[in-house]
């Protein structure tokens, strides 16, 4: 069975509808297929990400301000789907020590192949 482009196209619309909540941590932890939530969760966002759809791929764009999270030092990020219920993804990264005078910006690419 082959799945084609438009069907591609679909699982791609459904998904970026349902990408609604992204959230930083403090874990190291490095991620695997089984997690199902960050390691240590400190700030979650509710806001909708921006988001920009192409042939087959989904741009999600995700923004912590600069007043939120401060004094923290971040290590984690992950984006949730199914009304925050459902951890799509997960990334540790190096320490990212957060201030006011700091945004986070970070893009989740997905690609449907």
């Amino acid at each position: 069975m082959t799945v084609v482009n438009d069907g591609k196209n679909r699982i791609r619309d459904l998904l970026s509808a349902d990408i609604n909540i992204s959230a930083l941590g403090t874990s190291a932890t490095a991620e695997t297929v089984g997690d199902t939530d960050l390691g240590a969760e400190v700030v979650a966002s509710q806001a909708t990400p921006t988001q920009t759809v192409g042939n087959k791929i989904v741009n999600s764009k995700h923004i912590l301000l600069s007043t939120v999270g401060n004094g923290t030092t971040f290590k984690e990020f992950g984006v949730y789907v199914n009304g925050g219920a459902t951890l799509f993804n997960r990334v540790t990264f190096p320490d990212f020590a957060k201030t006011v005078s700091l945004e986070l910006h970070s893009t989740t690419v997905i690609r449907i192949n």
